[in-house]
């Protein structure tokens, strides 16, 4: 499966194929109903346009935090959500991670809605990365912008001077894209015919630099949907300005995700 550059048109008219072919799929008897709710949930809310400033809100009631030892069991279920999700089971007893990794969870009131895990340059494959080895939300709280919460509160933990890298899943392409990160390789085959494509939120010009690849600049259009925003991201870029990477709120590579979170940055004034 080769790698595909995502404009807004073929956005939704890739996750609209996908919809249809799991319809089919559930009435060939190959797909689960259940399995196939569970998919729909997830592509439905970045159809309706995670890619959409006017769209996008932010909810107000969802905290991010690190997660404590009292949320283990919690941490557990949504680990299994996200195995589920990907391989149709949950995770065996006897798995053993490659790394350790840190967590961050969202909480909506006092209940535990969603967790993000990531590990600082775990191992020297991922030197100058924050690695983000998996995110999750909880079916009911899908297409509330959860996810894009978690990822900025996320950016809290990279060091200065290192970017954010993570293995998307194929079908989770679309919503990273959306939030500004950009395509850096092609896509590999994983377990249980699964494809995966290496993506990099740069923070900084040399990164940006090392891992861009041919069409990124249509990866930055789906993800703006605005042609003077785009511009203004374009334009920052093209000026290669050291100064304006050291604070976030100013990083040209920041303003997708901010502007979906609803937070100020120097490119939406």
């Amino acid at each position: 499966m080769g790698r595909q550059v995502l404009d807004s048109a073929e956005l939704n008219g890739w996750l609209e194929r996908y919809e249809k072919m799991l319809i089919e799929d559930q009435k060939g008897g190959l797909e689960e109903p259940d399995d196939v709710l569970d998919a729909r949930r997830f592509t439905q809310p970045v159809r309706r346009g995670f890619c959409s400033a006017s769209e996008n809100k932010m909810v107000s009631d969802v905290v991010v935090t690190s997660a404590d030892q009292n949320d283990h069991t919690l941490l557990t279920r949504l680990d299994n959500i996200f195995y589920r999700t990907l391989y149709g089971q949950e995770r065996d007893d006897s798995f053993e991670p490659d790394f350790p990794t840190e967590v961050l969870v969202a909480r909506k009131n006092v209940h535990l809605v969603g967790g993000i895990w990531y590990a600082i340059e775990p191992t020297q494959v991922y030197e100058g990365f924050l690695y983000l080895d998996r995110m999750v939300v909880v079916d009911r709280e899908r297409g509330q912008n959860i996810g894009t919460k978690m990822l900025v509160n996320l950016l809290e933990y990279v060091p200065e001077g290192k970017s954010v890298i993570l293995h998307a899943w194929d079908k989770a392409i679309p919503f990273y894209v959306c939030n500004g990160f950009f395509s850096a390789g092609e896509d590999v085959e994983g377990e249980d015919g699964c494809f995966f494509r290496k993506m990099v939120l740069p923070l900084d010009w040399g990164t940006f630099q090392d891992y861009k690849q041919e069409g990124w600049q249509e990866e930055l259009q789906a993800a703006t949907r605005d042609e003077i925003f785009f511009r203004k991201i374009r334009k920052a870029l093209e000026k290669n300005c050291e100064e304006s990477f050291t604070e976030l709120s100013s990083n040209p590579f920041t303003a997708v995700l901010y502007r979906n979170a609803g937070i100020d940055h120097r490119l939406l004034k």
